[in-house]
């Protein structure tokens, strides 16, 4: 029997403990639309969980396209850069999570590495059969139902079906049914789908027009005019979006020096480095750390 998932239009719900353990734990329902599908893959300093409620969509990480249907799984770790497309005239509704890593090392420490498995996934889509799937969708529903009665314990009660959440993920991770099969792509499309995905997995190498053509097949003038049809990017635009976006991990989650940075994202100098970050981020690299910087 189909299970109803309760659902409020643009409903969201935070919970945030106290400072000494930065947990925190956010919720919210939305329906997208084509007409505002991301420009370019984007990144957060936090873990995701991504849940469609109907309908049919594309989500890009690290520049691999998946095809997603009702009720699939998308599971990000921090950094991961990612995108959703939503097809014209098919509205998705969609609930997505989002917390930091302080929920698994902070509160549940000796199951925080067990926890975080199914997010360290090479795909990051899970789709799973119809028990397992109604089983997510009660959560759901106890956590919605829940958040709008507003009592005292709420906060507590949704924490525990969230944890029921994660140790699901975890225990079913195994039962996942989701392939990257054939798509209803072009094989051109297709083909510029591949060459993203390598841009994602090779960008600190000197990635050019003339190298990718070459690897790839195609002519460089070919290959310049169907990337920027596919992407909206040139190419040269899509692999400095990628370093810089991977350099802005780098900035926060680590305590590289800049020069290391720039090499170990492929980027040729610090000139070069300091103006295409200026450009895409518009501040300096160093004022974009000491801003955002997490600090424990």
């Amino acid at each position: 029997m189909k299970q109803t998932i309760l659902y409020d239009e643009a409903y969201e719900y935070n919970i945030h403990f106290d400072q000494s353990t930065a947990v925190s734990l956010h919720f919210d329902y939305g329906t997208r639309y084509n007409r505002i599908n991301m420009h370019f893959p984007h990144f957060h300093p936090n873990y995701e969980i991504y849940f469609l409620l109907n309908g049919n969509a594309l989500h890009f990480v690290e520049g691999t396209v998946y095809d997603i249907q009702a009720h699939d799984f998308v599971l990000l770790k921090p950094y991961r850069l990612h995108k959703t497309s939503y097809f014209e005239k098919t509205p998705c509704k969609r609930l997505v999570f989002t917390f930091d890593s302080a929920l698994f090392d902070k509160l549940f420490p000796e199951a925080s590495q067990a926890f975080k498995e199914p997010f360290n996934a090479q795909q990051p889509v899970f789709r799973f059969g119809e028990e397992i799937t109604h089983a997510f969708i009660e959560l759901f529903n106890n956590m919605y139902k829940t958040s709008k009665e507003q009592k005292p314990t709420s906060h507590v009660l949704i924490l525990s079906y969230f944890i029921q959440l994660l140790a699901k993920l975890t225990d079913f991770r195994r039962s996942n049914k989701y392939f990257i099969g054939s798509n209803n792509n072009s094989s051109l499309v297709n083909k510029i789908y591949e060459i993203t995905s390598y841009i994602h997995t090779h960008y600190k190498e000197n990635l050019t027009l003339a190298s990718l053509s070459k690897k790839f097949y195609i002519s460089p003038h070919y290959l310049s005019r169907q990337f920027k049809s596919v992407t909206t990017f040139t190419l040269i635009q899509y692999i400095q979006e990628t370093r810089i976006k991977k350099a802005q991990e780098l900035l926060l989650d680590t305590d590289l020096k800049i020069i290391e940075i720039i090499d170990a994202c492929g980027f040729g100098s610090l000139s070069q480095f300091n103006r295409v970050f200026n450009k895409l981020v518009h501040c300096s690299p160093s004022s974009y750390r000491s801003e955002n910087k997490l600090h424990d």
